[in-house]
């Protein structure tokens, strides 16, 4: 368990709910609220695994909801003191617009909405640095327009845009180059124009989440958060080599035999690969922080460091 952060001394009353509280970063928001002590709600969908969650069931009260309906939202909320949405589309299976706008950004109206009536007094949302209104995914335009409504909302907030996210388990694949595809193989392609990240392990996603409502510094702003490193796919395949004792070939590909490939990825394994608007939007953009600004921000979240994020990709698991 992190420490208390110098800022949060008698913490947050009341309840906090957690949106997405089944899923891979809000489970780690209810699991890490728990161990602060904090009272815990957390939204789960009807069909949704709560696996995740096993370790602090007795602990927490579950709420079956969707963002998509406002009636259940209404109840979710009621009587709690503040709201950190962890919820969201998978990149790698968006689904169709007019899904991803009802739950990125008719489920933040329907929420802000219910916060209003119950006079919720803060919410913290997790969104991405690749969000943009002249995005070409579906996905990261939703993204923005959910950050636009909370902005005009009225309500005391803080937005935290993460660059990519880092669960344990061996999904790697679906979110930064194929290291796990090829690890018998000689070398792993890339595409150009090369581009940065700073990848942050989901459990210091969440303890973000949680600090941004204790630090009156973050309190109304838009808030970019990342890792310790800026790794181009280069670093990242080099990093792997050193891992696993034996370096890779890099083979540099253009970005239309990249696309021509994640076309084929997505029909061969459906729900695994990047669709091909997300991998422009990501190509030839960097998403990285300072980590001493993360330093300044965050002081009581310890940033995973880079080779334990690779490590613990390589990790079996049943967290997928």
């Amino acid at each position: 368990m992190r420490g208390y952060s110098s800022y949060d001394a008698g913490g947050v009353p009341g309840t906090c709910l957690v949106i997405g509280g089944s899923g891979r970063v809000g489970s780690r928001v209810v699991v890490q609220l728990v161990e602060r002590g904090r009272p815990v709600r957390a939204l789960v969908r009807p069909d949704s695994s709560i696996r995740r969650l096993a370790p602090v069931l007795s602990r927490i009260r579950l709420v079956a909801g969707d963002v998509r309906n406002p009636d259940s939202l209404a109840e979710a909320v009621r009587g709690v003191h503040q709201v950190i949405w962890a919820a969201g589309i998978s990149p790698v299976r968006p689904g169709k617009p007019e899904d991803i706008d009802q739950v990125e950004v008719e489920g933040v109206r329907h929420l802000i909405e219910a916060c209003k009536r119950e006079s919720v007094a803060y919410i913290t949302y997790l969104s991405c640095m690749y969000a943009s209104p002249e995005a070409r995914s579906a996905l990261f335009r939703a993204k923005w327009r959910a950050e636009e409504s909370i902005r005009r909302s009225g309500i005391s907030h803080t937005i935290l845009r993460s660059s990519v996210i880092i669960h344990p388990g061996r999904r790697f694949y679906c979110q930064i180059p194929a290291i796990h595809w090829w690890e018998k193989a000689p070398g792993i392609p890339h595409a150009l124009p090369s581009f940065r990240n700073s990848p942050i392990a989901s459990d210091d996603v969440a303890g973000c989440l949680i600090d941004a409502s204790l630090n009156p510094r973050v309190r109304g702003r838009t808030v970019d958060i990342g890792g310790p490193g800026a790794l181009s796919p280069s670093d990242w395949i080099r990093l792997a080599g050193e891992e696993r004792g034996k370096p890779f070939k890099e083979w540099a590909i253009p970005t239309s035999l990249a696309e021509a490939g994640l076309w084929l990825g997505s029909r061969l394994f459906p729900g695994r690969m990047l669709s091909r608007e997300i991998f422009r939007d990501m190509v030839g953009q960097d998403a990285v922080v300072d980590p001493e600004a993360m330093k300044e921000l965050f002081p009581h979240v310890s940033l995973t460091p880079v080779r334990e994020l690779i490590r613990r990709m390589k990790e079996k698991t049943a967290d997928l």
